[in-house]
């Protein structure tokens, strides 16, 4: 073998002498393309339920930042409408999910068919929009999702705008807008946030926030207010539901936060009773478990003579522990003016994120120069603005595209 290696590279040495002459000129190869953020790894034609007005849907890999450093890659389809594209492409616009858990069984590219999904989807291709709907760092993809962390949600979404421009089987524009709902109304304001670092070419056109969580320590001092209010007026049912979202989407907010500082002690977030449940929420193999899971250890609980008020779940005063709550602080949203119009939406009657803090969301978004458009439901609830306000909320994108 080694003298085979020898008498090639005399071979090459003898090619490359009588080609390019003597010894003094250079031969230059051709430059290779190192990973980067934006990079198609592979698509595949896709199906997904509920979806009725797609000419193509197309699921595709993509390259982006990584939360720990490096590059990671993540899933998003992409839905094209009927017909011929316009000049230009497509006019694009970005669906970021609500919150659906951190295990890899919940990422919507495995199942599109969530409670407002599908709805969504399908107004925004009747509206003749493409829409790009990203999972999002570690949602079937390596590492655990950093659930509420603002650079992996504006990564997410960033970099899946840039790789969707090579999808050759969908013509879509640079421009784009995005719509989010609870957490997506999270990943839509961080992505709106660091839009400016697609560049100029690749231009923010128009927010949609439905009942977005913006700031966590706000939210839970909200909920746990209602929580203590709900009891004293006799409303157990409606309290209980609360409490519910607060132990399962607190338990993610912690998850995600570890992904800041894997050093994080959980204990000094949760009572007895959740924290053998913690972790469930990473091998929920169907998405559905681990809030069954906290249902069934609520249930047991008032059963035994449990007092609703007082769960040993998600504490009330974590948000006194610096180590969590300076995280939950530095990964707020709105917290400085955005260059696109936002429509904000929230529901009086919303059991998720707080009204109060949407209030505060919006107020800050103007004070700081955003042009802003709050539409408030009345007895909306978190699911149902959805719904009900799509009217509005294409209207919005239509105009702003």
């Amino acid at each position: 073998m080694k003298r085979l290696q020898l008498a090639l590279a005399a071979v090459w040495i003898i090619v490359s002498v009588s080609v390019f002459g003597c010894g003094d000129n250079k031969v230059s190869s051709p430059a290779v393309a190192l990973p980067a953020a934006g990079d198609l790894v592979a698509s595949s034609a896709a199906q997904a339920s509920g979806i009725v007005g797609a000419a193509s849907i197309v699921k595709f890999r993509y390259r982006m930042q990584a939360i720990g450093g490096g590059l990671t890659e993540a899933n998003a389809l992409l839905f094209a409408p009927p017909g011929s594209p316009p000049n230009g492409g497509w006019p694009l616009v970005v669906w970021a999910h609500g919150t659906t858990g951190v295990a890899d069984s919940c990422a919507p590219s495995r199942n599109f068919a969530g409670l407002t999904e599908p709805a969504v989807a399908n107004a925004l291709l009747a509206a003749g929009f493409a829409v790009l709907a990203p999972d999002y760092e570690g949602l079937d993809a390596p590492g655990v999702h950093p659930y509420f962390i603002r650079s992996s949600h504006s990564n997410s979404v960033l970099s899946a705008v840039r790789a969707a421009q090579a999808v050759g089987s969908t013509t879509v524009s640079k421009a784009w807008s995005i719509i989010g709902h609870s957490q997506g109304g999270h990943v839509a304001l961080s992505a709106a946030q660091f839009a400016s670092q697609l560049g100029t070419d690749f231009p923010l056109r128009g927010v949609v926030a439905l009942a977005p969580g913006s700031d966590l320590v706000l939210s839970s001092n909200l909920a746990f207010q209602s929580i203590d209010a709900l009891i004293s007026a006799g409303d157990l049912n409606q309290a209980a539901e609360i409490l519910f979202f607060v132990q399962l989407n607190g338990s993610f907010a912690i998850h995600g936060m570890r992904t800041v500082n894997p050093n994080l002690d959980v204990r000094r977030v949760f009572g007895t009773r959740m924290l053998p449940l913690f972790d469930l929420a990473l091998t929920d193999a169907n998405c559905e478990a681990f809030g069954t899971a906290i249902i069934n250890d609520l249930n047991a609980f008032l059963s035994g003579g449990g007092n609703l008020g007082s769960y040993p779940g998600f504490r009330r005063d974590w948000v006194t522990n610096n180590d969590f709550a300076s995280i939950a602080t530095a990964n707020r949203v709105g917290q400085v003016r955005l260059t696109a119009p936002v429509l904000v939406v929230q529901g009086s009657a919303d059991e998720q994120v707080p009204a109060g803090a949407t209030t505060v969301l919006a107020q800050t978004l103007i004070a700081n120069g955003t042009a802003v458009s709050l539409l408030d439901v009345p007895g909306g609830t978190h699911n149902s603005i959805v719904i009900d306000t799509l009217p509005q909320s294409v209207a919005f994108l239509k105009a702003n595209r």
